[in-house]
């Protein structure tokens, strides 16, 4: 059973919340393992709305939209959730220090100098 945090605390408190996640997000991995891919990709949505930063609910909810994905027999359904799969995984194009080319092609090639000779 989820423990809910006390009414008399304020939604932005950062103690209740955080214990009230982490029970939410224990429930969804027990849920995953089960199959019911539908509610995990739901709920950790929300987790994810709550805090843009929590990858543990991000990786869930991939992983959840990619079984989704797998069993949909429509396309239109499997590229949906295909694509928000890849949004939950990829780096932000905001994010500076991450890129989204691979390794490989961030490296600069040296280029060497041909010093032109004066005739």
């Amino acid at each position: 059973m989820i423990r809910r945090p006390p009414r008399s605390t304020p939604l932005y408190s950062s103690a209740a919340s955080d214990v009230y996640k982490r029970q939410v997000l224990k429930k969804a991995k027990e849920d995953y393992d089960k199959g019911q891919y539908q509610w995990v990709a739901q709920i950790t949505n929300v987790l994810i709305k709550a805090n843009p930063n929590n990858t543990s609910a991000k990786y869930l909810c991939a992983d959840a939209l990619e079984q989704l994905a797998y069993q949909s027999e429509n396309g239109t359904y499997r590229n949906a959730y295909l694509n928000t799969c890849l949004l939950y995984t990829s780096p932000s194009p905001r994010d500076r220090q991450k890129s989204r080319m691979p390794s490989s092609a961030c490296k600069k090639k040296k280029k060497k100098n041909k010093k032109k000779k004066n005739k």
